[in-house]
C-alpha cells in the first residue's frame, strides 16, 4: 500500500478511496457523508466512516508507534486484533464490537461505530456512575478466560490456538514497560518530580525482594498459558454508557495467567479511586459527593471480582468439557480443586493489581486520571498513595484471603 508516514495516514482521501474498492464496507455505509480521524491512543490510526445507510470504524495499524512515529512497531499487530476480536465476539457478544472483517493489505480492522459511548477512563474522570459496569466486566472476563482455558477446550485445540497466539509482537513491549522499565534507571521512566515521590520511587528501585517479586511474576506471564488474555485490560479499553459497556483494542492479546486481565483493571479503578482526592471534577464545596463517588468505586473493586469468581465457577459447573480435572466430575473433589484454582487466580490478580499501578506511575505510560491534577504536590500525594498500596499487594498477595480485605486497606490507608 506505500503508506509510511504519518500523513499518508492521516490523509482522508486514502481512507476514502480505500472503501470505493472494498465492496462490502462501501454497501455497509452507503453514500459516504463524513470520514473523521478518531484515535487517541498511542499506537494506530482510527477512522469513523458515516453514510447514508450506516457506519464503521476502521483501525489501521502503520509500522511505527503513532505518538513515536521513530519507533518502528510490527503491523501484524492488527492481524491478532482481529483475531482476539472474533474470539471474544463468540464468547462474549454484546460486550465487545462487532467485528466486520480485516484487510490484510492495509492492515485495517472493520468493526462496529459504537456511540453514544464514551471510554469508561473519560467518564471516571467526571465522576459518572456506570451501574452496569462491574457486572459486565466481571462477565467479558469470565466468558473469555474460561472458554479459552482447559476447563473447557480440547487440549490439542487448545495447544493450537496457544501456538496462534504466541508470535504476537507486541508482548515485547508489554514486557518491557510492565515488568522491566519501572524498576531500573531509564529515560522512558517519567513520574511527577516531588520530593516524597522521587524517595519513594529510589526506594522501589532498590527493593530487591519486591523486584524478586514482580520478576516471578514476569516469569508466570511468559509462561502460564492459563487462558487467553486481552493483554492491555484497563480503563483506557472500555467504552461505555450508563446502561452498556464494550471492550475494546485487544492486540496485545496473548495466552497467559487469567489474573493479568483481572489486575489490569482492578489497578485502574484502584488509581481511579486514589485520583478522585486531587479530581478537579469535585468542588471544594461537595466533599459528601466525592465520598459517594468514592465508595461506588470500592464497590466496583469488590464487585468485579468476587462476580468474577460466581460466574467462573457456574461456567465450571455447567460448562466444563475439557480434560483438565475431568477426572473429578460429579465428586467432592471437585469442589477442592475449584478452591485450590481460584485461590491462585486471586493470588495472581492481586500481584499483577500492584504491578500495573507502579508501572502507570513510575513508567512509559501515565495515566489521564492522574496526569489531570493540576497541582503536582496533590497529584504526588495520590499518587504515593497507590504506589504505597500496589507494593503492599504485590508483597503480601499469598496472605490477602479476600477482596473486601484489599478494599479495606485502602480505607484505613
Amino acid at each position: 500500500a506505500g503508506l509510511m508516514s504519518v500523513g499518508d495516514f492521516l490523509d482522508s482521501s486514502l481512507i476514502y478511496q480505500w472503501l470505493e474498492s472494498k465492496s462490502e464496507y462501501a454497501d455497509r455505509v452507503g453514500t459516504v457523508e463524513s470520514i473523521n480521524e478518531v484515535g487517541d491512543g498511542n499506537l494506530n490510526f482510527v477512522w469513523l466512516i458515516k453514510g447514508s445507510k450506516g457506519s464503521l470504524v476502521a483501525k489501521r495499524a502503520p509500522p511505527f508507534v503513532r505518538i513515536l512515529p521513530d519507533w518502528a512497531l510490527e503491523t501484524s499487530r492488527a492481524w491478532y486484533e482481529f483475531q482476539l476480536l472474533l474470539v471474544e465476539n463468540q464468547w462474549a457478544p454484546g460486550l465487545v464490537p462487532e467485528v466486520y472483517g480485516y484487510d490484510n493489505e492495509t492492515k485495517t480492522v472493520v468493526m462496529e461505530y459504537l456511540t453514544p459511548h464514551i471510554i469508561l477512563r473519560q467518564g471516571l474522570i467526571k465522576a459518572i456512575d456506570y451501574p452496569q459496569l462491574a457486572e459486565d466486566i466481571s462477565s467479558f472476563m469470565a466468558q473469555t478466560l474460561f472458554h479459552t482455558s482447559d476447563l473447557f477446550l480440547n487440549n490439542h485445540v487448545k495447544r493450537r490456538q496457544v501456538k496462534k497466539f504466541q508470535t504476537n509482537e507486541l508482548i515485547h513491549l508489554t514486557e518491557q514497560v510492565i515488568f522491566y522499565e519501572p524498576y531500573i534507571n531509564t529515560a522512558n521512566n517519567k513520574w511527577t518530580d516531588e520530593a516524597s515521590l522521587n524517595n519513594e520511587v529510589r526506594e522501589l528501585q532498590n527493593d530487591n525482594a519486591l523486584k524478586a517479586k514482580v520478576g516471578w511474576y514476569h516469569y508466570k506471564f511468559q509462561n502460564e498459558a492459563q487462558a487467553l488474555l486481552h493483554g492491555d485490560l484497563h480503563t483506557g479499553s472500555v467504552m461505555v454508557t450508563p446502561e452498556k459497556t464494550s471492550v475494546i483494542d485487544p492486540e496485545f492479546g496473548i495466552f497467559g495467567p487469567m489474573g493479568f486481565d483481572i489486575g489490569s483493571f482492578l489497578a485502574h479503578i484502584i488509581m481511579s479511586y486514589y485520583s478522585q482526592s486531587g479530581s478537579v471534577s469535585f468542588s471544594a464545596s461537595s466533599p459528601e459527593k466525592r465520598s459517594g463517588y468514592e465508595q461506588w468505586l470500592l464497590k466496583v473493586i469488590e464487585e468485579v471480582w468476587n462476580r468474577f469468581h460466581t460466574r467462573f465457577i457456574h461456567l465450571w459447573n455447567t460448562k466444563h468439557e475439557g480434560s483438565l480435572y475431568a477426572n473429578l466430575k460429579g465428586t467432592p473433589g471437585m469442589a477442592i480443586a475449584q478452591k485450590t484454582f481460584l485461590r491462585s487466580v486471586f493470588t495472581d490478580t492481586l500481584a499483577y493489581t500492584g504491578i500495573e499501578i507502579i508501572r502507570r506511575i513510575v513508567g512509559v505510560a501515565s495515566v489521564s486520571d492522574f496526569e489531570s491534577i493540576p497541582d503536582s504536590n496533590k497529584r504526588a500525594g495520590c499518587e504515593l498513595n497507590a504506589i504505597r498500596l500496589a507494593r503492599h499487594l504485590v508483597m503480601e498477595c499469598e496472605n490477602i484471603q479476600y477482596i473486601e480485605a484489599v478494599t479495606k486497606t485502602i480505607i484505613e490507608q
